[in-house]
């Protein structure tokens, strides 16, 4: 189901792979970086960056609900 959720705030998820030792996710390529240098990356984000990802976040959510 999550995987035909298709909105500008959201990566699309094109599948998974559970091994005892690994779970992976797989998502198109992302020009600026992986999602995991983007949460994981530095520089440390200001206040004005966060508030519009956690809005971001919310209509994404929103549009899910939806």
């Amino acid at each position: 189901m999550i995987s035909l959720a298709v909105h500008h705030n959201l990566l699309r998820l094109y599948g998974f792979c559970i091994t005892p030792t690994e779970r992976l996710l797989v998502y198109p390529y992302m020009s600026n970086g992986s999602v995991a240098s983007r949460v994981k990356g530095k520089p440390v984000l200001d206040w004005g960056t966060r508030k519009r990802i956690a809005f971001g976040a919310a209509r994404g959510l929103l549009y899910l609900h939806e």
